[in-house]
């Protein structure tokens, strides 16, 4: 499992922890489905830790 602090990540992070390779690599990955959307607050886009964390927990089961 992945070492991401906080409740709330944000892309950059998520690419730092080699969760995805690139950021257009994240963004191809939620036009597709497969990689929970996230939510905006104001300009940016952020993802709780959790339910990153429950991608792994679920492709491993």
């Amino acid at each position: 499992m992945h070492a991401l602090g906080g409740d709330l990540i944000q892309k950059e992070e998520i690419v730092a922890a080699g969760i995805v390779g690139s950021i257009s690599t994240l963004y191809r990955l939620i036009e597709n489905g497969k990689f929970p959307p996230g939510t905006k607050i104001g300009a940016k886009r952020f993802w709780r830790r959790q339910e990153i964390e429950a991608l792994f927990v679920k492709s491993t089961a």
